[in-house]
């Protein structure tokens, strides 16, 4: 599971296939369509990490591409 975080949205999670990891941040593709606009679609490979969150758990937080 993969969090999307963006300003002006609401934080939403969809299920992302982990297929490597290519200078220090994940990639996979988006497993399920998400109901907010980030530009990502069904299919897409996105990029992802790893952050701490207040409780300690580890959550993956999409990592934004530069446009």
């Amino acid at each position: 599971m993969v969090y999307f975080l963006e300003e002006g949205k609401d934080v939403e999670a969809c299920w992302v296939r982990l297929e490597g990891i290519q200078d220090g941040k994940m990639y996979g593709s988006v497993l399920t369509a998400l109901r907010q606009d980030f530009g990502v679609k069904e299919k897409d490979t996105i990029y992802f990490g790893m952050t701490e969150m207040e409780d300690h758990k580890l959550a993956c937080v999409w990592v934004k591409e530069d446009e």
